[in-house]
């Protein structure tokens, strides 16, 4: 696994209650088995300040529509549970805006 990788994993509802197969970026590999990882999502919130457009000509792979990461939406997952990587985020621009705005997520 890549930092900037696409890949689906089943992601937990904020209750807990149940997952759902998502596509999420691999913003961080820090070693050993776990990724850092933030949602993609076709939906646009107004946070504008942590969503980064992901249009699907800056990825590779099976991409199917343009997209949003956002970047407050993180999460540790240990890379035995990706299903599969789908892609990847190739636009050297959309690497650097996800950097900017993790910076302003964490200070």
């Amino acid at each position: 696994m890549k930092k900037f990788d696409i890949v689906l994993v089943e992601f937990p509802f904020s209750d807990l209650s149940n997952t759902k197969l998502r596509p999420a970026v691999v913003v961080a590999v820090p070693g050993g088995q776990n990724v850092l990882l933030c949602q993609l999502t076709t939906k646009k919130r107004n946070t504008a300040k942590f969503e980064v457009g992901l249009p699907r000509k800056s990825c590779s792979g099976d991409i199917r529509f343009d997209s949003n990461i956002y970047v407050d939406m993180l999460f540790t997952l240990h890379q035995d549970l990706i299903q599969k990587r789908i892609g990847r985020v190739n636009d050297v621009l959309v690497q650097k805006l996800i950097r900017k705005k993790l910076q302003v997520l964490v200070g």
